[in-house]
């Protein structure tokens, strides 16, 4: 029993624990910056960009390590059968040995032409171009990111005013079934508002519709696991239409010109290209370098006298008076002993430096056509970075001219609005008091309505233009 009841208790904890926050997550709303946010860190771009620094980063730091000396050791064991050199006399034997050899080399560039220094140069300005990739990257994620905040905020507040038109022509058509009930309208005069009322019905739905799609845009930008709730932060949207008024287009241009990393990034790589074309210009100049290197072996053959002799008759056949005779000597035979390991490493130490001088005289034409190479690609770098200059010119001057556009459709959709909204209001009370039938007020509604409504899209439409300038203009990217 007592197991059942901690087993049941268990499980209620954990639904309320879930419940709760379930509760906590709904509960919580998006802010424009959180957005961004999130977007950067779970960009898949960002990630490769993030990638090439880290490559740039580690190709500077092994350009840089090219000045100091290499350093490298070997070691070999060889077992030799048959006639072969004992390399530690260097004489043919005929035994089968166990030979071991080390050795320790280094080497240092002493000049190739300042390749290295020059190689250096281009390997940190790769870098530094790579870091203006990642701000333009981020500034891009950022105008996504809010261009797709921009249109929930316009969706959110579209609802608003569908839901508001929806309530008049509910409230209507209810004032007309009164006004029928008591005999001041024919019932067929109910038939135009409850055309209304289903057309905003149906305008309603729209707006939601497009309030989902909205908001999976935004998702699908912050990658945003499908299963969290998401809202957003609602902040109220004021336009300065007169805000970029004073800004000539030349001095927008130069502006953006100064604020764009991109533009930065085209003209380090200009200087990488130059880099290259000195890095290249190396092969015609000697290359002078150093090295040094430490060498010993063994070998389990080589031997020395010991000090001990042991003693031998050596018998010799002469001929004395013609007849052959045997002389006997006695001889000492030096004992030889194995040179112990450590001791025939030292013993057989050696070592040595030199310097190599390299002067190039013909490489069947490969340094000059590297060189060739370079100078083209320098070319490309500055062509790519008057394209892009043309480019950003010709965006920023279409941003500027669809901006004003985008001010003037807005003080015309305000002004079309103010007067629909005095000839509706106007109708209504004629309507209320039965000086205007149902058909009338539906017409003068419905343009009423598309004012608004052109308001709406006009506001939000010079608030984006705006923001797309600021972009521009290296401006920090907010919504309020």
């Amino acid at each position: 029993m007592n197991f059942l009841y901690r087993r049941l208790s268990g499980y209620i904890l954990i639904v309320i624990l879930s419940m709760t926050l379930n509760v906590a997550t709904a509960q919580k709303k998006w802010s424009l910056m959180e957005c961004v946010q999130m977007a950067l860190d779970n960009n898949l771009q960002m990630v490769a960009v993030e990638n090439n620094l880290e490559l740039a980063e580690i190709n500077l730091r092994q350009s840089q390590h090219a000045r100091y000396p290499s350093l490298s050791g070997s070691v070999n064991l060889n077992n030799s059968f048959g006639r072969t050199v004992d390399p530690t006399t260097n004489s043919f034997i005929n035994q089968s040995f166990l030979s071991n050899g080390l050795s320790l080399n280094s080497g240092v560039l002493l000049f190739n032409g300042f390749r290295i220094n020059n190689t250096i140069s281009q390997s940190r300005l790769n870098a530094l171009a790579s870091k203006k990739d990642i701000n333009q990257l981020e500034r891009d994620i950022t105008l996504n990111v809010a261009t797709a905040f921009l249109n929930v905020i316009f969706a959110k507040e579209n609802i608003t005013i569908n839901e508001n038109q929806l309530e008049q022509s509910i409230a209507q058509r209810e004032l007309m079934q009164k006004m029928i009930r008591v005999g001041n309208s024919p019932e067929n005069a109910i038939f135009d508002l409850d055309a209304q009322v289903a057309q905003n019905e149906q305008n309603l739905v729209t707006a939601r519709n497009n309030l989902e799609l909205a908001n999976l845009t935004l998702r699908q930008l912050i990658r945003l696991d499908p299963a969290i709730p998401f809202d957003i932060q609602v902040p109220d949207i004021e336009v300065d239409k007169d805000l970029y008024t004073l800004l000539s287009i030349e001095e927008l241009t130069e502006n953006a010109f100064r604020n764009q990393p991109s533009l930065e990034a085209s003209k380090l790589r200009i200087n990488v290209a130059e880099k290259g074309e000195k890095i290249a210009e190396a092969g015609f100049y000697p290359t002078l370098s150093a090295g040094g290197s430490l060498i010993t072996n063994f070998s389990n053959r080589f031997q020395q006298p010991s000090g001990n002799y042991f003693d031998t008759l050596i018998k010799q056949e002469i001929i004395f008076n013609g007849q052959p005779v045997f002389i006997e000597s006695k001889q000492q035979i030096p004992i030889f002993e194995s040179i112990p390991y450590f001791n025939q490493l030292n013993n057989n130490f050696s070592y040595g430096v030199g310097l190599n001088l390299s002067i190039p005289i013909y490489s069947n034409y490969s340094v000059r056509a590297a060189k060739s190479r370079a100078v083209v690609t320098t070319n490309n770098a500055k062509n790519n970075y008057e394209i892009l200059k043309d480019n950003i010119k010709v965006t920023v001057a279409q941003s500027y001219a669809e901006a004003k556009a985008a001010k003037s459709r807005f003080e015309a959709a305000e002004k079309t609005f103010q007067a629909q909204s005095n000839v509706y209001n106007n109708a209504l009370k004629r309507f209320e008091t039965g000086n205007l039938n149902s058909y009338d007020l539906v017409r003068f509604k419905t343009l009423y309505e598309t004012a608004q409504t052109n308001v709406l899209i006009a506001k939000y439409d010079l608030f984006f233009r705006y923001k797309v300038l600021d972009f521009y203009l290296g401006k920090p990217i907010v919504i309020k």
